[in-house]
């Protein structure tokens, strides 16, 4: 039976305090402490645990005992070899004799020499026989120590891991409360159930899932569920739900579930943003069935947000779901019910410890591929090469997929010579989302499971490159990024087919209306810093008339001020034909819902809250809308 659910309205264990903001967007941030330092560990795994580490200690004997058997053999061997290096001396003697015309013989002499050397040939003879049969029987012993040993270290990896797991109940007891802001701050009704609470998952694991879920339910919330006049008009209740959900599938995989009864997703919306913000062009929009297009809403920049807030609209939330998901080995798949609700399912290991991947050679460099993002490796003939507006692509299963060399995208060093022509370098296939893109190597060595090292926190991210992997002989090697690697391709002089290249970036004009001379000092240095044209008015009324002056790309604008607010001005410069497509972005310390809705009435592109002003956020947001 299912535990009893967590419900939005149920007092917490360890409610965060009251009126403290939730910071989602900053992955590692402190504002959801779920995660110590230690653990709570059943003694009965302990004991279990406790167990198996005795029962190394025969084995540790043996091993001792092995040791000293090694070392007589060696022994045996340098006695051995000393008595042949003497016998070899002697025989050495007796051919110079012979080969000497001059010298007296004595036969009996000879016939000493060549028995005592038979005896030493025929005893050296049993003794290789002797050190050949103790060597295999250690070689057997060693066998059998290494399988118990292999057997022991299995066991004991399992049960250590199931010791370190931490139920989720863990992490679910913060987010009702969280929830329950992010709705009041949206004007909002709405409950979050949580079941599957004692289903046991790595900290590694929930560390991974932490930033996921925030943006999981941050955009149930603010995308998902509707406001409760919207819900009652389409025969809902008020109060909208969001149900999570963790459940155990076998082979060691963990099922998380976030759904919604909110409106879904709408197709034409999700393409109509992924043209705008230039992700891909309008024909190959077209072109992608239902289920694709909803697939582009996990790309960067990709948002169905009307308007840029602090909440939501910069397209990053599902972007890094998928992305911290797929780190961990995991998958994310979506169902959607227009009018009904959204369901995001993401499947990810219950533990990470070790880790599969594929270890191919660039240069010489080895490096691994996580197996479950690679779609093939091929070793592509002559004929299944093409190239296609200028770009080398590989027939595969009939689609033309990029191909690309791993050491031109990483930049390594050229090689001294080129290879024979009649060689055609291997690749593997990467499928990332709905793409496929090849990447040829030198070789690949075939498929491995290592010890997976993150870089540690002092290096937050390597491009490229998510960690370093341990094989079998010691050696390290780099663990490529399945995600970064698409885009460091497209970054090559062409660009894959149905990208978008962009031309070269020229300067900005922005138009910042702000009576408050320290904020329009402060936004006009902090835009120049950043390199944009800057122009500043004192209120809503010069602002509307220089921008029908002069051209601008982008208004940035304070609410309240003198002659003409914020409000206004947005709505003038939408009610006007040759400005209405200029996007304008209000920074003011309004912050309810009904200024919100205010500003997006008004028709304003963003609505940032000075309060929680950031600097970065407000450069990150003319980025995504220029």
């Amino acid at each position: 039976a299912d535990p009893s659910p967590l419900e939005a309205e149920q007092p917490l264990a360890d409610p965060l305090r009251a009126g403290e903001p939730v910071e989602a967007d900053e992955p590692g941030g402190a504002a959801l402490p779920w995660l110590s330092s230690t653990v709570r560990v059943d003694t009965q795994k302990l004991e279990a645990l406790l167990r198996q580490v005795e029962e190394l200690l025969p084995v540790e004997q043996a091993w001792a005992q092995r040791v000293a058997d090694l070392r007589d053999l060696a022994t045996a061997c340098a006695a051995g070899r000393r008595e042949a290096r003497s016998s070899s001396a002697r025989l050495s003697g007796l051919r110079r004799l012979l080969d000497d015309s001059q010298a007296q013989l004595s036969v009996d002499a000879l016939r000493a020499d060549l028995l005592a050397l038979s005896e030493t040939a025929s005893r050296l003879e049993d003794q290789q026989r002797a050190i050949e049969h103790r060597a295999k029987q250690l070689g057997e012993l060693a066998a059998g120590d290494h399988r118990a040993l292999e057997s022991l270290a299995s066991r004991l990896l399992t049960d250590t891991r199931e010791a370190v797991l931490l139920p989720v109940a863990s992490v679910l007891e913060h987010l009702p409360r969280m929830v329950r802001d992010l709705s009041h701050a949206q004007g909002k009704q709405v409950s979050l159930r949580c079941r599957g609470g004692e289903v046991e998952l790595g900290k590694r694991v929930l560390q991974a899932l932490r930033d996921p879920l925030i943006h999981l339910l941050r955009n149930a919330v603010d995308h998902g569920i509707e406001a409760a006049p919207a819900r009652l008009a389409r025969g809902k209740p008020a109060q909208g739900s969001i149900e999570l959900s963790f459940a155990t599938l076998g082979s060691g995989e963990v099922e998380v579930c976030v759904r919604d009864d909110g409106a879904g997703l709408d197709a034409e919306r999700v393409r109509a943003a992924a043209v705008k913000r230039r992700v891909l062009s309008a024909e190959l929009a077209q072109e992608l069935d239902g289920a694709a297009a909803l697939d582009l809403i996990f790309r960067s920049d990709v948002s169905t947000a009307a308007i840029i807030t602090d909440l939501s609209g910069r397209g990053l939330g599902l972007a890094i779901v998928r992305d911290a998901i797929e780190a961990c080995g995991g998958r994310v798949t979506l169902e959607n019910a227009p009018g009904q609700g959204l369901t995001i399912r993401l499947v990810l290991p219950a533990s990470l410890a070790t880790f599969r991947g594929i270890l191919v050679r660039a240069r010489d460099a080895l490096f691994l591929v996580p197996t479950a993002s690679v779609f093939a490796v091929v070793q592509p003939r002559r004929e299944a090469l093409e190239t296609v507006e200028g770009l080398p692509t590989l027939l595969l299963e009939g689609r033309a997929v990029p191909l690309v060399s791993l050491a031109q995208v990483l930049g390594l060093p050229a090689r001294a010579a080129p290879p024979p022509e009649e060689a055609q370098a291997p690749a593997f296939v990467l499928g990332v989302e709905d793409e496929r893109i090849a990447f040829s190597v030198d070789e690949v060595l075939g498929e491995q499971e290592v010890l997976v090292k993150s870089f540690g926190p002092h290096v937050r991210s390597v491009r490229n490159f998510t960690g370093a992997a341990l094989l079998g002989s010691g050696e390290l090697v780099l663990l490529l990024d399945p995600q970064d690697l698409p885009r460091s391709a497209a970054e090559a002089p062409a660009a894959p087919k149905g990208e978008i290249k962009r031309s070269p970036a020229r300067v900005r004009s922005v138009l910042v209306a702000e009576d408050t001379i320290t904020s329009r000092i402060m936004l006009k240095n902090l835009l120049e810093t950043a390199g944009y044209r800057v122009t500043t008015a004192v209120d809503g009324a010069e602002a509307y008339e220089r921008i029908r002056q002069e051209p601008f790309d982008i208004v940035v604008s304070d609410v309240e001020m003198p002659r003409m607010s914020g409000f206004e001005l947005t709505a003038r410069i939408r009610g006007d034909r040759k400005l209405a497509e200029i996007p304008v972005v209000l920074v003011t310390a309004l912050e309810s819902v009904e200024d919100r809705r205010r500003g997006a009435e008004a028709g304003a592109s963003a609505y940032i809250v000075k309060s929680g002003f950031d600097q970065g956020n407000l450069l990150d947001t003319l980025r995504r809308l220029l």
